[in-house]
């Protein structure tokens, strides 16, 4: 394959530069969160890689533009993946990145003006195939895997690794001015593939954030009017990335499922209002127990109640849900005429032995809870895992 490396250049870097603004504008509108602006100086490093590939062909005299190359392309995909644990809530580690990209910009500088474009090379291919690697890892391993266009970052990161080891086996194997290496790896190929390979990033990056931010007006919208619990969806979108950071640390979760019970005859004794207030009381009580790190919301799989996320071992959760239902013996709701105290039958399971999946852990407590209303009702009932007797 024969191109013309200047004309390629240039609209490699004509691509990258629009391509790139496109995700900073978009970035830029949603006022930017710190996986924002980790990215948006990623793509800013891929700008300067565009340019400096571009004067390093057009003016070899300035030869030092090859190294600045190196470490931009380095710091860009590093930084991609600092954003990556970001949003999993993890420290995004700058230092690393930074280090990491101008010790292979100093490895190309070190080598002189007389050393040509490939200088420092092999560092640069290291660098950059063991990002894409951490990148794809990361986005697996956390909770931004539930979006279908993290599969199409994790494609690209997956792809850009392996193209640049293969490239690392070539510059070792035939050398950087072999025939063979400048046919499949060369320049020219290389810029292409890759200014393929970071339009398709960009695009998954946009589609990702703007689901993200789709999901986060969810979150923040979505409660019940008559609780204040979440609603359902926005329930499952809080608690998915809880249970994803908590597996990743290998933390305690507890999903807790209380359902009142009664309701349904308060509502035909004394009215829906009165049964509604009722389980506003029951979801109040929850909230207040259950403190501030942890997730309730409402649920309506075995009648109207609530379901908690507390970041718990099984027995303090237990203790927390027969407090609950000892608050709300002591504090009766007033009806015309009389007092009702509302009872409760609760289940918890253990994120550490029914897994971190919030199907897995609902269908363990609805389990237990179906467990308690057998048992007569007005108790707390723990899953036991699979295969254990109770």
């Amino acid at each position: 394959m024969i191109l013309d490396l200047t004309t390629l250049l240039v609209v490699s870097a004509a691509v990258v530069v629009l391509i790139s603004a496109l995700f900073i504008s978009e970035a830029w509108a949603r006022r930017g969160s710190p996986v924002d602006r980790l990215w948006c100086l990623a793509f800013m490093a891929v700008i300067a890689t565009a340019l400096a590939t571009l004067v390093s062909r057009l003016s070899p005299q300035i030869w030092w533009s090859s190294a600045l190359a190196n470490g931009s392309t380095v710091l860009a995909v590093w930084t991609m993946w600092n954003g990556v644990r970001a949003y999993d809530g993890r420290r995004a580690l700058l230092e690393v990145s930074g280090s990491v990209a101008a010790l292979v910009a100093l490895a190309a500088f070190l080598h002189g003006p007389g050393a040509g474009t490939w200088a420092g090379g092999g560092a640069m291919l290291t660098a950059v195939a063991l990002g894409g690697a951490l990148i794809a890892v990361a986005v697996l391993r956390g909770p931004m895997r539930e979006y279908r266009s993290a599969i199409t970052l994790v494609t690209m990161a997956v792809l850009l690794s392996a193209y640049d080891l293969c490239r690392l086996v070539g510059y070792l194997v035939l050398g950087p001015e072999s025939p063979g290496f400048r046919l499949y790896f060369g320049t020219e190929l290389s810029t292409l593939v890759l200014s393929l390979l970071v339009t398709g990033t960009a695009f998954a990056m946009v589609a990702l954030r703007s689901a993200q931010a789709a999901d986060r007006r969810l979150a923040e919208q979505a409660f019940d009017p008559v609780t204040g619990a979440r609603m359902p969806a926005s329930f499952e979108h809080r608690a998915g990335e809880l249970l994803a950071g908590a597996e990743s640390r290998t933390h305690r979760m507890c999903l807790v499922v209380v359902v009142p019970e009664g309701l349904r005859s308060i509502e035909v004794a004394f009215g829906r209002r009165t049964a509604e207030r009722a389980l506003a009381a029951c979801g109040e009580t929850a909230g207040l127990l259950t403190g501030s790190r942890s997730v309730l919301g409402s649920q309506n799989r075995l009648g109207p109640g609530f379901e908690v996320l507390v970041p718990e071992g099984p027995d303090v959760a237990t203790r927390r849900a027969e407090r609950l239902a000892e608050e709300l013996v002591d504090a009766p709701i007033e009806v015309p005429g009389s007092r009702l105290r509302l009872t409760l039958s609760s289940g918890v399971a253990c994120a550490q032995q029914h897994g971190y999946d919030l199907r897995a852990l609902r269908a363990a407590a609805d389990q237990a809870v179906r467990a308690a209303l057998a048992e007569g009702g007005d108790r707390v009932v723990q899953a036991q895992p699979a295969g254990a007797r109770r």
